[in-house]
């Protein structure tokens, strides 16, 4: 890869859902999130879904709820993050989640 070309940008974020979160709550999470998101200048693909499993002891165990966002190149990231439909998105839902962790990766 030459210097001057990005690489696309995979943000993954983990939610571990409060009690008092409900299925429809969380069926609210999901199609927000793929509504709002996806209309972020610079994002490619999105997708939001239940723990798929944890049978096995390298399954990180402290979420119920996965995001991925691949995005363009870094500098997508930074527009994403402030973007007015990630900011109604964090508004409508934040209250519904205990912890977030992110991690964000480059490659194809």
């Amino acid at each position: 890869m030459s210097p001057t070309t990005e690489q696309a940008i995979h943000h993954i974020v983990l939610f571990e859902l409060a009690v008092t979160t409900t299925a429809a709550d969380t069926q609210a999470i999901i199609d927000d999130g793929i509504q709002l998101l996806s209309k972020i200048p610079g994002v490619l693909t999105v997708d939001l879904g239940l723990k798929a499993r944890q049978d096995r002891e390298v399954h990180v165990k402290d979420y119920q709820l996965g995001l991925y966002v691949k995005l363009e190149s870094n500098t997508d990231l930074d527009v994403y993050s402030p973007h007015p439909n990630h900011q109604e998105f964090l508004a409508r839902h934040k209250t519904k989640w205990t912890k977030v962790q992110v991690i964000d990766f480059s490659g194809e």
